[in-house]
């Protein structure tokens, strides 16, 4: 009889293609994960609020009862790699686990995560620039906004500082059990990407797999952070969403087109440079960590 407690962690990072992969998996007959993703059990420290995570253990179990005879279980939460004490908690529930971390250049990261807390409703500072520039106030427990899960997700910078982090989960773990994963190695080739991880969980390769294709990012227009901020505080956008014919959602998209872009999709040059300078020697100290060589990262776009 198969333990019900997971034996392997997806600990992120965030918008890394941890959702891809735990959708792939779920449709692999040797691997259970739950539907619940992102169940964030582990990582105490991030101080979050009621309803985000999942802190009863009965019940975090509970997501793994239907396991069955799966050889592998486990699950996806990209927070845990940013928590300082993830790693450990995981260690000390269960001590063989096997860790997939991935990872994409900082830069590109605290694009698409401030990007991600804009359609969620948790950051209300529309420029990225400006949101960098308030960290020292949000530091202090200033500017948070109310949906915001806990204040450290706002951190920019300490999020794409990935050295450190993975760095732990090596140390609570060793090379053996971690398996570094690049999202340019996910976009460059799907399937030898799918077949690493397959034989890192040691489960079957030559099982067809296939990766989520997501609706590519879009500048958001006012129209479109007044929607979120409403969805994400009542809950009805979804319900007429889900009832609305897709002629009606289509004809809402092309719509919302039309207001002016209060945040487009991509980087200033400029803050991309500030940024690329700022974290070229944490790019070099993940580079020697994990034996790759990352010099395309933090480079001029």
């Amino acid at each position: 009889m198969t333990s019900a407690r997971p034996d392997f962690f997806i600990v992120g990072a965030p918008k890394c293609g941890t959702t891809a992969l735990h959708s792939a998996l779920s449709t692999h007959p040797e691997v259970f994960v739950p539907k619940n993703k992102e169940p964030h059990f582990f990582g105490r420290d991030l101080e979050v609020g009621d309803g985000w995570c999942i802190r009863d253990e009965a019940q975090y179990l509970g997501l793994f009862e239907e396991r069955g005879e799966a050889r592998r279980a486990g699950e996806a939460s990209p927070w845990y790699l940013f928590s300082k004490t993830a790693a450990q908690e995981i260690r000390a529930f269960q001590p063989e686990a096997k860790i997939l971390i991935l990872l994409r250049d900082p830069v590109d990261l605290i694009h698409s995560v401030h990007l991600q807390h804009l359609n969620t409703a948790n950051e209300d500072i529309i420029d990225l620039k400006a949101a960098l520039a308030a960290e020292p106030q949000r530091a202090r427990g200033e500017l948070i906004p109310p949906r915001a899960p806990f204040p450290k997700c706002l951190a920019y910078r300490s999020i794409a500082r990935l050295s450190l982090q993975v760095e732990r989960y090596l140390e609570a773990f060793g090379e053996e059990q971690v398996k570094v994963l690049l999202l340019d190695d996910l976009r460059q080739d799907e399937q030898g990407f799918l077949r690493t991880v397959c034989r890192f969980l040691d489960v079957r390769e030559d099982v067809e797999l296939e990766l989520a294709r997501r609706n590519p990012s879009r500048d958001l227009t006012s129209v479109d952070l007044m929607l979120k901020r409403l969805h994400y505080r009542t809950r009805v956008i979804s319900g007429l969403q889900r009832r609305a014919p897709k002629a009606v959602k289509s004809l809402y998209r092309g719509a919302v087109r039309l207001f002016p872009a209060k945040r487009k999709v991509g980087i200033s040059p400029a803050l991309r440079a500030e940024l690329s300078l700022e974290l070229r020697g944490e790019v070099a100290r993940l580079s020697e960590l994990i034996n790759r060589d990352l010099s395309s990262w933090c480079q001029p776009r």
